[in-house]
């Protein structure tokens, strides 16, 4: 009986929804694939495609031994060279914790590599880049978040889980493409609450998952992407960019002709 990527991925969801995500999450495991490529997989949710098209092409044309590429969730239509894996979203506040169930299913998924590489729709890759070794970026402390802001009282809410566990506080939400080693950031999750629907909340789990990770992926500095856009240097040769709020026509005119 072959079971298609459909059926397993309902299944995945089916099972997920009816009992702890702690009971569910003991099996994930993989293996880097034979021909050294690594996969990539975009976090997605609507109809909107602009974006996720532009930063597929993008990923398409810069990035060195990369595989396959899983859009997981949304309707990706008339986007090319994808596999679309089909994902409800059941947070409605917690947009974060929707996030973190897309990269959980591709962590259990076979058929994507270990490490795979976790983005997002409005994430381009502007320079050639290896797939197979490409670090995992901080940008420095979730302790200077500003708390007047929601995502600053996400970034504290973080912040105080990992001094209660113990764990360096290192801010690792860059909005760059994100490595995921399956059985460590199964692992962190088990260590907090990351799914509790909260108002306009939720813990940043890529930071969860970054101050946990002891091995695999190489660590570096950066400037946020979206930083890097909103200062209007993407014509100006940066490595990745991620799209502001409030985005331009003149800086999608870069990024268009950029993936030209």
């Amino acid at each position: 009986l072959r079971i298609d990527l459909d059926f397993e991925c309902r299944m995945f969801q089916n099972v997920n929804h009816a009992v702890p995500w702690n009971f569910c999450i003991d099996d994930a495991r993989g293996a880097r694939k034979p021909d050294g490529t690594v996969d990539a997989v975009f976090a997605f949710a609507g109809e909107d495609t602009r974006d996720l098209s532009l930063s597929v092409r993008l990923l398409r044309k810069n990035a060195k031994n990369l595989g396959r590429i899983y859009v997981v969730g949304g309707n990706p239509l008339g986007v090319d060279g994808i596999e679309h894996i089909p994902f409800h979203d059941p947070n409605v506040a917690n947009r974060e914790a929707n996030m973190t169930r897309k990269c959980l299913l591709a962590c259990h998924l076979s058929r994507i590599s270990d490490p795979f590489i976790f983005m997002s729709d409005d994430q381009f890759i502007l320079k050639e880049t290896d797939a197979a070794k490409m670090p995992l970026r901080f940008k420095g402390n979730l302790e200077d978040g500003r708390v007047e802001t929601v995502y600053g009282q996400k970034t504290r809410e973080t912040f105080l889980e990992l001094r209660r566990l113990g764990l360096p506080t290192l801010n690792y939400n860059t909005h760059w493409p994100v490595p995921i080693y399956k059985s460590a950031y199964v692992a962190a999750l088990r260590l907090v609450p990351w799914d509790v629907e909260v108002p306009a909340g939720g813990i940043l789990c890529r930071s969860i998952y970054g101050n946990s990770l002891t091995g695999g992926a190489e660590k570096a500095f950066c400037v946020d992407a979206k930083e890097a856009a909103r200062a209007a240097i993407g014509a100006l040769g940066v490595e990745c960019l991620s799209m502001p709020n409030s985005a331009s026509e003149a800086l999608y005119a870069v990024i268009e002709g950029a993936a030209r």
